[in-house]
């Protein structure tokens, strides 16, 4: 379906999460040896994150989707996935120069204030997942190993700032990443509930299982 966004920082704020979640933005030489203006490219299973992200890569500029070839020959069966890519634009050099770092991707202060709800749900379909152990949730994490522990680290602080969201910091050999407390579950699937796709719900617990996990008094 089409999406139409007409505000200008809302669609940064949403190209931007893009980038940090599953998509990235890429440039290569011309045949002059200068950089050409970056584009956003993404692989995914998902179909329907595909024709998200599409429906909001329009508002740019041209966006092409195709199927992509396995081109591994480990012998591993995968599932089949798609590539979504851009046609270069000055809207992709200008996020590849606040995000990218000698080839590290990480995050942005300014795109970190303008997030909301939605791309909190996008930072968790992209990274994120749940735990279960017997009856009860062990754990919801995002797994942002590829950040710095302090990207990390920032990233906890806007979530607990802007949604009141509390989570750690945790460690996993060299890789850190961000868990969230039990006292704020409830919390946060409430606010990235009305966002998550239908190629996601399995990420979600059932309402019978959070109600579990609300504290007394609390407001969502």
């Amino acid at each position: 379906m089409e999406r139409k966004i007409e505000d200008k920082k809302e669609l940064i704020k949403l190209v931007s999460f893009l980038t940090m979640c599953d998509g990235g933005v890429y440039q290569i030489k011309n045949r002059h040896g200068n950089l050409n203006n970056a584009k956003f490219i993404m692989n995914h299973t998902s179909d329907d994150y595909i024709n998200y992200a599409k429906n909001i890569l329009d508002n740019v500029t041209n966006v092409s989707v195709y199927n992509r070839k396995d081109y591994n020959t480990d012998g591993y069966k995968r599932l089949p996935q798609k590539r979504l890519e851009t046609q270069n634009h000055p809207y992709f050099t200008k996020i590849r120069e606040n995000l990218y770092n000698n080839g590290y991707k990480g995050i942005n202060s300014h795109y970190l204030k303008l997030m909301d709800a939605e791309c909190l749900a996008m930072l968790y379909m992209a990274d994120g997942s749940i735990g279960y152990k017997g009856e009860a949730i062990n754990s919801v994490t995002l797994n942002t190993k590829r950040l710095t522990e302090g990207d990390n680290k920032l990233l906890s602080d806007y979530i607990f700032n802007i949604f009141g969201i509390n989570s750690t910091i945790n460690h996993q050999n060299q890789y850190t990443y961000v868990r969230i407390k039990g006292k704020s579950i409830y919390k946060f699937y409430e606010i990235i509930k009305p966002y998550i796709l239908n190629d996601f719900i399995y990420k979600i617990p059932n309402d019978e299982l959070l109600l579990k996990y609300k504290q007394d008094g609390e407001i969502v």
